[in-house]
Formats: C-alpha cells, structure tokens, sequence
C-alpha cells in the first residue's frame, strides 16, 4: 500500500484536494462501505488517515514484486457472518507518493483501499466497545448513545467529503477531556445543521443528561 489520504492531502499548499482526486477517493471508499455493510460489518472509523493509496489500476507486478520478497505480517484473524475466517494483516506503505496535483487522468487510474478493521463491529448486536474513531468524526448518535448502526459510517463519508475539498475538519472540538471535546462536538453539529433530537431518541440516549 502507498501512502494515506490524510498525509496525502496535506501535501497541498492549501491543504485542499482538487474535486476529481477527492471523487475518486471517495467513491472508492463508499463502495468498500457498501460491501462492509453489505456483510453486516460497520467499521466505525472511517478517516483520511485509514484510506491508502494501493498503486494504479491494472498495474500489479511492482505490488506482487514486493509482495513475493517481503510477505505482509499476519496481525490476527475474523470471521464474517458466513463463518469464513479471514487474516488481518499490519500494514505496511511502499515509497511511492503521489503529486497532489496530478492530472485527471492520473488521479482516474488511482485505487484507494479503506484500512484498519480493528475497531469494526456487527451491525445489529451489541457492541463491543464505548467509543468509536476520532472524536471530530463521531456521529452525535454516538456522542449521546443512541441508534448504533451502519450510518456513523456514512457520517464520517460526509465529515471525509468536506476534510478533503475544503483542506480542515468540518468540526473540530476543544476541551480538557473526551466529555468536554463531544459537548462542544454536539453544539458545533447543532449550529451548522440546525439538527435536534426527539424526545423519543434522547430517552433512548446513555447519556444525552451528561451533555445535552
């Protein structure tokens, strides 16, 4: 794999992407969501940072060379719904770096692969931990406890979509811990969306009295 989208992007002078590299990115990023969700698997981080360059399209045999020299280390193992067991493997970046402005041409014949499925979860059970990615990136369903599921996924698409065309984190919260960090997270999503939760969905809420 090259290098991440996030260290990609800052590359600009602007810290900005030209819209055609951004589409690429994310359409590609949407359609590993879709088959994820598709399997009954949320990631529940998804972030610049996780999404990486994996060469141009059609051309593998640098990617095979590398591969067949030095194998990826196997970090652990999981099991989709059909009970088919899977490896995990640690990542590891080539030396290839691409120019932030590269032509349309180049940036079409890009793929992009989403990453890091440590912090994935089932949909429709339980989940296993309490938080879930970068605080800026939560969705307030999760902020406030409420309606886990496969759209804080779709979520961080929309909070990725602004990060790479517009060069700076949609919302960027400040605080002296995470409780702190999420209240401001909570009123700078009611600002900019205007957005406000039932009664219905507070009373299902863990903890919408600690912040709301």
């Amino acid at each position: 794999m090259g290098q991440d989208v996030s260290s990609f992007r800052k590359t600009s002078p602007n810290k900005a992407l030209h819209p055609c590299i951004a589409k690429k990115i994310l359409l590609e990023t949407v359609a590993a969501i879709a088959t994820l969700h598709n399997a009954q698997i949320i990631h529940t981080d998804v972030k610049a940072n996780n999404i990486l360059f994996d060469g141009i399209s059609g051309d593998n045999e640098l990617t095979k060379e590398e591969l067949d020299t030095h194998p990826l280390e196997v970090v652990g193992r999981f099991k989709l719904s059909d009970e088919t067991e899977h490896s995990v493997f640690a990542p590891r970046p080539f030396d290839a770096p691409a120019p932030w402005d590269m032509s349309h041409l180049d940036s079409e014949a890009q793929t992009f692969r989403l990453m890091d499925l440590g912090h994935a979860q089932w949909a429709g059970r339980q989940p296993t931990v309490g938080v879930f990615g970068s605080i800026a990136l939560r969705a307030p369903e999760i902020v406030i406890g409420s309606n886990f599921g496969p759209k804080l996924d779709i979520w961080a698409v929309g909070c990725l979509t602004y990060e790479l065309l517009a060069g700076e984190w949609l919302f960027n919260p400040v605080g002296k811990d995470d409780r702190e960090m999420e209240a401001d997270l909570l009123a700078q999503i009611f600002a900019i969306t205007g957005e406000r939760y039932s009664k219905l969905t507070l009373s299902r809420a863990q903890w919408s009295d600690d912040i709301l």
